[in-house]
């Protein structure tokens, strides 16, 4: 798995991917899930209310690859 975090400007990319390591494609879907806060479901509610964007898909390797875009305020001082 490669997760990695970079703030460019007032914009902090997040992209995690995992290579499936033998899995099927049928284990990389997003589960249905009733209640918010869970899982995939849950982490694009958040990126959403943060004013970002969520996006998901499958690796040509088999894998899973999920990306984030989330407007960031840098600290200063």
């Amino acid at each position: 798995m490669q997760v990695t975090c970079q703030a460019d400007g007032d914009v902090m990319h997040v992209s995690v991917v995992n290579s499936g390591n033998g899995q099927t494609e049928a284990h990389l879907r997003e589960p249905p899930v009733l209640e918010s806060g869970y899982g995939l479901v849950g982490l694009r509610e958040r990126v959403t209310l943060a004013g970002g964007r969520l996006a998901t898909d499958s690796t040509p390797e088999g894998g899973f690859a999920l990306t984030a875009r989330i407007p960031f305020q840098p600290a200063h001082g």
